[in-house]
């Protein structure tokens, strides 16, 4: 159509779109950033650069940047341009939050305390060159680090999964003790850098020290170690028996493995007086613990599969290509699940329950999901078509403990919830409920929390 005379038109604005699968790649990018300047603020320190530019933000009084002769001057000025690659890398965190489709609020505001972080550690980063590194500033700035790695290791995983509500896969006491674990991670690296601003490296030589005795420090840091090592252990000999397990396998491997080289290069670095590439290599340790940490932790929550083009909520199908598509689902990879393949699917005993009250024949049941804890017809589905939830066997839970599920979660007396379970229990799986598609996610994910395993699927 054309316009009249008189009508001004206007363009209109459209901006770029980013796939969630790109959008994962620009959360693991900024997280890779905030850990390599970690490390570049660790070698500042460890070669005496730490007031190699004595002034902030030019490097000296009326110049910029250092002479090139000034070797501890160009260390602390290249880590201050590499702040640079990190603030654009957590501006595009920001930026594909929006762009992304479908948009999702949760990623828009971790990704924005990436960018508060990056501020404060800005800000932070200048006081302590005016304070000529006084050791809590050195240390206030370390600790910044890990909470924005700690913000970045959330994002990346929110990034990797879909965003609808979140289900408690363990028990409640192993969730406490991974919260426990987490507090423990805390205290790990607060004694951590005390010892470190108490030690001989202070990033430069006129610097001031914490006056304790490095001994003492060092003794007390190592007993959080300890503690923290030993409710990580039992929460991931717990956690392996939930539901979670199979998917914690992996991450609690890389957990242990991270703190006993973590434990050996502290030991080490104690009893050789402390060598500044040790030293180094013990930062790096510290990162590495950190994010197995949150790794863990995070990975006690179930949340659907990463959103698709074309996948539920944007209009198709999702099928998980990876092993972390797997985790996002909240169930074991193939080599993990319990053989289903004899299993009835619950279209068929749902057809079944109808035709035999209307007298009519009946059809043969039909495999059950293998992969996808949500299964989506590939085709268009009414509306209206009512969704159902099934509990399937398991060889965690007990039997009395299934029948408490069902009649805590849906009102169920004990008979019906006995019954429920026996089906559960002598057929391989039973419908507990039906009705929309949003009660029947809440459904699921509430079974999830309680650790019974569970699906959903259209009728």
């Amino acid at each position: 159509m054309l316009p009249t005379i008189g009508e001004v038109t206007t363009p209109a604005v459209r901006f770029p779109r980013l796939s969630p699968r790109t959008y994962r790649v620009v959360t693991v990018a900024a997280l890779v950033a905030l850990a390599v300047i970690v490390v570049t603020g660790a070698a500042v320190r460890l070669t005496g650069s730490g007031l190699g530019c004595t002034d902030w933000p030019q490097c000296e009084q009326g110049q910029f940047s250092p002479e090139l002769d000034n070797v501890h001057g160009m260390i602390e000025f290249l880590n201050r341009l590499f702040t640079g690659v990190v603030s654009v890398a957590v501006m595009l965190a920001v930026a594909g939050s929006i762009m992304r489709v479908p948009r999702r609020r949760d990623l828009l505001w971790l990704s924005l305390g990436l960018v508060a972080g990056v501020l404060a550690q800005i800000i932070w980063g200048a006081f302590t060159v005016w304070t000529k590194l006084r050791p809590e500033m050195v240390m206030g700035h370390y600790l910044i680090s890990a909470v924005l790695l700690a913000n970045a290791a959330v994002l990346v995983q929110r990034a990797w999964t879909g965003g609808r509500p979140t289900a408690v896969a363990v028990r409640p006491r192993v969730l406490n003790l991974s919260r426990a674990m987490v507090a423990l991670m805390v205290a790990v690296l607060v004694t951590g850098t005390v010892v470190t601003n108490t030690g001989p490296h202070a990033g430069d030589e006129n610097a001031v020290r914490f006056s304790f005795d490095i001994s003492s420090v060092a003794r007390i840091h190592a007993l959080t170690v300890l503690a923290m090592a030993a409710v990580a252990v039992a929460t991931l000999y717990l956690a392996y028996k939930s539901p979670a397990g199979p998917r914690l396998r992996r991450r609690g491997a890389l957990l242990v493995a991270a703190i006993v080289m973590q434990a050996v290069i502290g030991y080490v670095q104690y009893f050789t007086g402390v060598p500044v590439l040790l030293v180094g290599f013990h930062i790096l340790g510290s990162i590495l613990v950190l994010l197995a940490v949150m790794a863990v932790h995070l990975g006690m929550v179930t949340r659907p599969p990463l959103e698709q083009p074309g996948a539920p909520g944007v209009g198709g199908r999702h099928t998980p290509s990876s092993p972390d598509d797997h985790e996002a689902t909240g169930q074991p990879n193939s080599e993990d699940r319990p053989d289903t393949s004899d299993r009835p699917d619950l279209r068929g005993h749902a057809r079944h329950q109808r035709q035999a009250r209307s007298g009519g024949a009946v059809s043969g049941p039909s495999s059950a999901p293998a992969e996808a804890e949500l299964v989506t017809p590939d085709h268009d589905v009414r509306p209206d078509t009512p969704w159902v939830v099934i509990v399937w066997n398991d060889p965690i839970n007990l039997m009395s403990y299934v029948t408490f599920v069902l009649q805590k979660l849906f009102g169920y007396a004990r008979p019906k919830a006995e019954k429920l379970m026996m089906e559960v229990h002598n057929n391989g799986r039973a419908v507990v409920s039906s009705g929309p598609r949003e009660r029947a996610e809440m459904d699921m994910f509430r079974l999830h929390e309680h650790g019974l395993w569970a699906t959903m699927q259209q009728d």
